[in-house]
């Protein structure tokens, strides 16, 4: 799976992840006794990414900083490069963007952090 903002892969990607989450609302009340008692909440997702960083990539480390810079909204999707493969679509806005440098002879390496901006929406890989 993969990260594409914009249609563009996020360049030369080693991860990425999907994650969904719900926000339960506790309706716990004294005829429930001990057990917590729950319904459901709003739902959020965040999409993140890791990379090799390559100057000048198809959409790297100095994008990742310019739409955060900005506080631009991106359209964002997960999806692998097989056809009729499920895919997840929604608009973002850059949390987080994250350049490290390790040590010596090891590889400089960058993340990202894409927060839901409403729903998020499921497919199929064309």
């Amino acid at each position: 799976m993969g990260c594409y903002v914009g249609g563009t892969l996020v360049g030369e990607i080693d991860d990425a992840t999907l994650s969904i989450t719900e926000a339960l609302r506790d309706v716990s009340n004294k005829t429930t006794g001990r057990w917590t008692s729950r319904l459901s909440g709003q739902l959020d997702w965040q999409m993140t990414a890791g990379a090799l960083y390559i100057p000048n990539d198809t959409w790297g480390f100095p994008d990742a900083f310019a739409a955060l810079n900005a506080g631009t909204s991106l359209s964002v999707v997960y999806q692998s490069s097989v056809a009729a493969d499920d895919s997840y679509t929604g608009n973002c806005y850059i949390s987080s963007a994250n350049n490290n440098s390790p040590g010596h002879n090891q590889n400089v390496v960058w993340d990202v952090t894409f927060d839901g901006d409403g729903a998020l929406t499921e497919g199929a890989t064309s």
